[in-house]
């Protein structure tokens, strides 16, 4: 199998893995969801102009993206090593022709898939 095929072929796999955990799917894009109709609607609470966010909603976008960029991965990645150390996956993997970046670009392209789909889920609520 090429370099590219193992990528790929552990790339859906931590795809699948990530989607089978309801919790993990649901604190990535609901619970963000949740926040912005919550702070969303303290935005709008204040029809003079004043109170404690005065800004437009747009204005806070950038905070919510930046929390999702910030926090996915690094709960993800935290977990995803947990997991395979208590499972010993890792040394699973060392009997496999899978290298050490290819499982961390791997991992990195779930990520960066998942922060996708998220950002774009909060951009368009």
């Amino acid at each position: 199998m090429s370099r590219l095929g193992r990528v790929g072929a552990e790339t859906s796999a931590g795809w699948r893995s990530f989607v089978r955990r309801r919790t993990a799917v649901f604190f990535t894009f609901f619970f963000p969801v949740i926040l912005i109709v919550i702070f969303g609607a303290l935005v709008r609470t204040d029809p003079t102009g004043g109170g404690l966010f005065t800004e437009p909603a747009a204005y806070y976008v950038p905070g919510y993206l930046a929390v999702v960029v910030l926090f996915t991965p690094l709960s993800r990645m935290g977990s995803e090593v947990a997991r395979h150390r208590e499972g010993s996956r890792f040394e699973k993997l060392a009997t496999t022709p899978l290298t050490r970046g290819e499982w961390l670009l791997a991992q990195t392209a779930v990520n960066a898939a998942i922060i996708g789909l998220a950002s774009l889920l909060i951009l368009g609520l």
